[in-house]
C-alpha cells in the first residue's frame, strides 16, 4: 500500500466536520488520516463513512462496525448495517433486527426490534410486531402500552395513535389529553394542530384547546401565530386565542421574518404583526421573506422587496 501521504499536514478544510480526521481512498480501500497525516488504523476497510460524534462506520468483508479517533473498533460484534450516532447512540442491524449501540460499545436493549428511528429529545421510536413504542437512553420502554403508530418527540411530546385515534405522550409516558382526536401532528411553539369531527383547532402542552372556535383548517405556529381558515376565509391566531386581524383574507401564508403573505381580491401583499400592510402596491404573487428580502411578481416581472416596502429590480 502506498504510504507516501504519511506525515504530511492535512488542511483543516479537508478534515471531516467532526474534527481532526480525513477519510481517504487508496486503490479502493479506505482509512483515515489525522491532521498530522498519520493513519488512524493499521486495518484498511472496504468502505467507510465520515466521523460523527466521535465515530465513523467502517465496512470489512460485508460487515459493519465503528472506529473511534483512537483507531480502535467500537464493538467486538460486526453488524449488517450501522448508522450515524445521534444523541450518543447509533442504530445497528443484525439478522434483520434493529437495536442501538452506545459509545461504550454495548448494545442498548436485550430486545431487538423490527425497526427503529434515531434518538430525538432523549427518546426513539421502535417497532415490534407492527406496534410502536419509545425507548429511552437506558434501554427502557416509555409506555406499557404499544401503539398503532407514533411520531418522534418534538417540544417534549409525541403524537401516538390507538384505535385509529390520536393523543400525545410526554417523556414520562403520560397522555396529554383525556380526549382523543382524529388527527394529531408535532408540536410547534407550544401548540399542536388537532382534528375532531372534521374540524381543526390547537392543543397546548397542558392539554387545553386554544380556541372556542373550531376551523376548517389550521397550520403550524410560526413566529407566534398560526394560520386558520373558516368558510373559505383566512386569518392568523395568536397564542392567546385571539385573531390578529379584524379582516379575513382570501388566502395567507405563515409569518417569516416578521411578515406574512396575504391575498385580497386576487392580489397579494404582506402584513406585519401589527396588521400593517407593507406595500401600497398589491402584486400578482408574493413569496415569504428570507434573509431580509422577498420575491414579488407584478405584471409578469419579478422584483425583490425589502422590509421597508421598497422594490428592487
Amino acid at each position: 500500500m502506498n504510504d507516501s501521504f504519511l506525515n504530511m499536514r492535512i488542511p483543516r478544510n479537508l478534515l471531516s466536520y467532526d474534527g481532526g480526521v480525513a477519510k481517504i481512498n487508496v486503490n479502493g480501500k479506505f482509512n483515515f488520516l489525522d491532521e498530522h497525516g498519520e493513519l488512524l488504523s493499521e486495518q484498511w476497510f472496504d468502505d467507510g463513512d465520515y466521523f460523527n460524534e466521535g465515530f465513523a462506520a467502517v465496512l470489512l468483508n460485508d460487515k459493519w462496525n465503528f472506529i473511534g479517533k483512537d483507531g480502535e473498533l467500537l464493538s467486538k460484534e460486526w453488524f449488517d448495517c450501522c448508522n450515524n450516532f445521534h444523541e450518543g447512540l447509533a442504530r445497528v442491524t443484525l439478522n434483520g433486527k434493529w437495536n442501538y449501540i452506545g459509545k461504550n460499545g454495548k448494545v442498548l436493549s436485550e430486545q431487538w426490534f423490527d425497526d427503529c428511528d434515531n434518538f430525538n429529545e432523549g427518546l426513539a421510536k421502535v417497532r415490534l410486531n407492527d406496534k410502536f413504542n419509545f425507548i429511552d437512553e437506558d434501554g427502557k420502554l416509555l409506555s406499557k402500552k404499544w401503539f398503532e403508530n407514533c411520531l418522534s418527540f418534538c417540544d417534549g411530546f409525541a403524537a401516538v395513535r390507538l384505535n385509529k385515534m390520536y393523543n400525545f405522550i410526554d417523556k414520562y409516558g403520560k397522555l396529554l389529553s383525556e380526549r382523543w382526536f382524529e388527527y394529531g401532528f408535532n408540536f410547534s411553539e407550544g401548540f399542536c394542530v388537532v382534528e375532531l369531527n372534521n374540524e381543526w383547532n390547537y392543543i397546548d402542552t397542558n392539554g387545553n384547546i386554544l380556541s372556542d372556535q373550531w376551523f376548517d383548517y389550521c397550520g403550524l405556529f410560526s413566529e407566534g401565530f398560526g394560520v386558520v381558515s373558516l368558510n373559505n376565509k383566512w386569518n392568523f391566531i395568536g397564542k392567546d386565542g385571539k385573531f390578529l386581524s379584524e379582516q379575513w383574507f382570501d388566502d395567507c401564508y405563515g409569518f417569516h421574518e416578521g411578515f406574512a403573505v396575504v391575498k385580497v381580491n386576487n392580489k397579494w401583499n404582506f402584513i406585519d404583526k401589527n396588521t400593517n400592510i407593507l406595500s401600497k402596491q398589491w402584486f400578482n404573487h408574493c413569496w415569504s421573506f428570507k434573509e431580509g428580502f422577498a420575491t414579488v411578481r407584478a405584471n409578469d416581472m419579478f422584483y425583490k422587496i425589502d422590509k421597508n416596502g421598497k422594490l428592487l429590480k
